[in-house]
């Protein structure tokens, strides 16, 4: 890499670059989300005290990152659920320092620094070569780089030039850097990843919902105008008719209950993306579009007899049971799965405590079936709500903190609500307009894991077919619906995009591990590789193999082949 002028101060340069091998005291973790890497991460902090105490490795600070203020007010609230844990019991605890209080901590300490596994967290954003209000200066934290950093999904920029990147290198020169995140595009991360429960990884062994990308997109809400409104509605129709799926085969005490997610480009602004979806469902829940229902139908049938799942534990495996499933819902199953009821105008409720959330319900039910989440609900009260009736409640906790035993059927919004909530509840997933920008496709890809969570029975995070259970026979035939993610989006661009992260995810399944054998040197064991032959097909062979010839020497090569 070309040094920047960070990294030139604190490493030795050869020639004109730094030498990888004073960057490879570090391990990364390739693990998608919902696979445990919190978890992970509060052993791995158990182990490097343990480890310091025993006099295995040299004793160093613990300093901790993560992306953003959200993630690390999750981080430490399972850290009080594992001191929690701990009890009365002996074992020491872990106390979250913040960052800031390094200096007193390290001069005053504290009464019971004995009894406290001690680490120091901060957000990776606010990490800098200069201190400014939040914004901290790593030379104050740097104490000659000997630090275990430990980081999580704390890789934003992404570049191996990045400021950051190197601010966490510096940190860890003598020490030692440990690198937790689900996307990983950094070569120096997936050279040194340790472990690999990537998003294919996963699924395969059974761990998350499968992926079916469907074809039919929701081109139409590109356009603003009223004269595409019949495609609107099939479209939106088609996510209704997946929902419908889900639902009308829940299962009783297992599993979770099935909800669509739609995630929107715009929100606020004259004829936003989520107020075209809004009036796509006023209408369908008011008129008779029969014929509509039909097509969209008819279409969803089709593309399950010829779509296959994107990653699954079984090659080339598809969906085609579902398609005679789809066609035997009614108009007006569907609306009572969805609405709660067969007709009635819709109903706005707000809570005037939280500007944040709006639900809908049916003014012939009491069960809201929709949730818009954004950042400011004024607008629409004012601009988007005209001629519909608005509620007020007082209710206590918001309808998206406890989405889990609500009764929201949709939850719709912008790119806002897609970190810091976990649930196992989404089965669908649209992405209204879009983009596929860098940050747009990291978000796509980022919540498409969000939405892969499953529970299947007695709390197993694994699908039904990786579990031991007499229950299995009586689930195993509605569990398909239940263990699928669908998600469809507004252009192709975006689909393509989704395909070819998903087969960058799956170039990890092939990975081999390298045996290790034991070996005395000088009274130190070291563990040396041992190597086996790998067969291998031509065409899998990775093009970065390949090397460059002249054209004089590609033709004297053809002939000599020829010749042979």
């Amino acid at each position: 890499q070309k040094p920047n002028d960070l990294l030139q101060e604190h490493f030795p340069i050869l020639g004109k670059r730094i030498e990888f091998h004073h960057f490879i005291n570090r391990m990364s973790f390739w693990m998608t989300m919902g696979s445990g890497k919190t978890i992970v991460i509060i052993k791995l902090v158990e182990l490097l005290d343990k480890a310091m105490e025993s006099g295995l490795i040299p004793k160093k600070n613990i300093l901790f990152f993560t992306a953003n203020e959200g993630l690390l007010d999750r981080f430490k609230k399972e850290v009080d659920d594992y001191n929690l844990l701990k009890g009365q019991s002996e074992d020491k605890k872990i106390d979250t320092i913040n960052l800031k209080d390094y200096e007193d901590r390290q001069k005053f300490g504290n009464v019971f620094d004995s009894q406290l596994i001690k680490l120091f967290c901060y957000r990776a954003d606010l990490m800098s070569d200069e201190r400014k209000e939040a914004t901290l200066d790593f030379k104050d934290y740097l104490d000659n780089g000997n630090n275990y950093v430990i980081l999580d999904e704390a890789h934003k920029g992404d570049k191996q030039e990045s400021k950051r990147q190197n601010i966490f290198s510096i940190l860890a020169k003598n020490g030692f850097l440990f690198n937790f995140s689900a996307t990983f595009t950094d070569e120096s991360d997936i050279a040194t990843t340790v472990y690999n429960l990537n998003q294919a990884v996963w699924v395969k062994k059974g761990y998350g919902k499968k992926l079916f990308l469907l074809d039919n997109d929701l081109k139409a809400f590109k356009e603003k105008s009223d004269l595409n409104e019949i495609e609107k509605q099939r479209a939106t129709l088609k996510s209704l008719l997946l929902l419908s799926l889900a639902k009308k085969y829940k299962l009783s005490n297992v599993y979770h209950d099935p909800m669509m997610v739609v995630f929107t480009n715009s929100v606020n602004t004259v004829e936003a993306d989520a107020e075209l979806f809004f009036r796509t469902l006023q209408t369908i829940a008011k008129d008779d579009l029969e014929d509509v229902f039909n097509e969209a139908k008819n279409e969803l049938k089709n593309e399950f007899k010829a779509t296959k799942y994107l990653v699954t534990d079984k090659d080339g495996e598809g969906i085609s049971e579902l398609a005679e499933q789809v066609i035997q819902i009614s108009f007006n199953e569907l609306k009572e799965l969805v609405f709660y009821a067969k007709n009635g105008n819709i109903e706005a409720i707000v809570n005037p405590k939280d500007k944040t959330e709006i639900a809908f319900k049916l003014d012939s039910t009491d069960k809201p079936f929709c949730l818009i989440k954004i950042g400011d609900i004024s607008s629409w009260l004012k601009e988007k709500l005209k001629g519909i009736k608005i509620d007020e409640t007082f209710k206590e906790e918001s309808y998206f903190k406890s989405l889990d035993d609500s009764s929201i059927n949709i939850l719709l919004g912008s790119r806002a609500f897609y970190e810091g909530w976990d649930t196992t509840r989404p089965n669908i997933m649209l992405f209204l307009n879009i983009g596929m920008d860098k940050e747009a496709k990291k978000f796509v890809t980022q919540s498409i894991g969000r939405g892969m969570r499953v529970e299947s029975v007695d709390g197993s995070r694994q699908r039904i077919d990786f579990i031991d259970t007499d229950k299995k026979a009586d689930i195993s035939q509605n569990a398909k619906t239940l263990e699928t993610l669908f998600v469809i989006s507004t252009n192709k661009e975006a689909i393509n995009s989704i395909v070819s992260w998903q087969e960058e995810q799956n170039k990890g399944i092939d990975w081999h591990e390298v045996s290790l054998e034991k070996n005395e040197v000088n009274d130190k064991t070291l563990f040396i590789p041992t190597y086996k032959l790998h067969k291998i097909s031509a065409n899998k062979i990775n093009n970065k193999n390949s090397f460059k010839l002249s054209s004089k020497n590609r033709e004297d090569l053809k002939i000599y082949v020829n010749n042979l």
